[in-house]
């Protein structure tokens, strides 16, 4: 195992080289890069919250705040290894657009209902639109979205509606950052 791997048990690098889409070399350079923000042993530190949204390739991507949320431990508001590798291995160009709809779901659906309702879509919608759209177009797109004749439920967006929904185009454009590595 490469140095920065040598925290994690061979159990957890065995997980992380079939979960992500990651080998061993690239594990390592993430780590490096993660050692940059959180030069403390093994990450015992994290990297706070507010200062994975200041990691350059995030700045201007209106959905990151949201994604990395997801991956913040709740009660430190940090993110540690482990997670920043899962992170990173969601919004990869070598992951799949069928991982970067889940992740997209999970952004947008804030209450954990498992199905989009008019407050998130519209607070969705506002992350990606602020500076181009006024809230009543925003609301406009709202609506219409919610009165497709083609939901299961008139009012909601289950998560494979949305799957369905969404183009690859979008979803690459949207959720793919790849850290530059050393």
């Amino acid at each position: 195992m490469g140095a920065g791997l040598s925290q994690f048990s061979e159990e957890q690098v065995q997980t992380l080289l079939d979960k992500t889409p990651f080998d061993e070399r690239e594990l390592t350079k993430l780590l490096k890069r993660y050692a940059e923000y959180d030069p403390s042993e093994k990450g015992a530190d994290g990297i706070p919250y507010d200062t994975m949204l200041m990691i350059p390739e995030f700045i201007g991507n209106p959905l990151m705040p949201r994604v990395v949320s997801l991956y913040t431990d709740q009660t430190t508001s940090q993110v540690y290894p482990l997670k920043f590798l899962y992170l990173f291995a969601r919004l990869s160009s070598k992951a799949t657009d069928d991982a970067k709809r889940q992740l997209a779901f999970k952004v947008v659906d804030v209450n954990k209902q498992g199905v989009l309702k008019h407050d998130e879509l519209f607070q969705f919608y506002k992350m990606l639109f602020d500076k181009t759209l006024t809230d009543d177009q925003i609301l406009d797109m709202v609506f219409k979205l919610l009165d497709r004749p083609d939901l299961e439920t008139a009012g909601e967006v289950s998560s494979e509606e949305f799957q369905r929904m969404v183009s690859d185009r979008e979803i690459r454009a949207r959720f793919t950052v790849d850290l530059q590595l050393p």
